[in-house]
């Protein structure tokens, strides 16, 4: 029995970040953002050392970091408009 899952066929995770410091947004947009879609070398480093030592393929990890849609808000306002926007839309967020 195979028990693995494709992670491509899953929709992504969306999570809704709301802080009014920019500092903060940005910290959980360089942990959560997948590391193909920025240029982070030190990331895409780790990824390739990871692949080399675990034998984990490059594109698994890289499907495995894929799987968040993030949404950002400076404020209380435009947070509760976003996920009211989300309900609309038939789209919520997962946290």
């Amino acid at each position: 029995m195979n028990l693995t899952t494709d992670t491509t066929a899953m929709a992504p995770i969306r999570i809704l970040v709301a802080d009014d410091e920019a500092a903060i947004r940005d910290s959980y947009r360089d942990i959560l953002t997948p590391r193909g879609a920025e240029p982070q070398a030190a990331g895409r480093n780790l990824d390739e050392m990871r692949a080399r030592w675990c034998g984990t393929a490059k594109a698994a990890v890289e499907a495995a970091s894929e799987r968040f849609e993030l949404h950002f808000c400076s404020g209380a306002e435009e947070a509760v408009a976003a996920v009211k926007d989300s309900v609309v839309e038939d789209r919520l967020f997962s946290v």
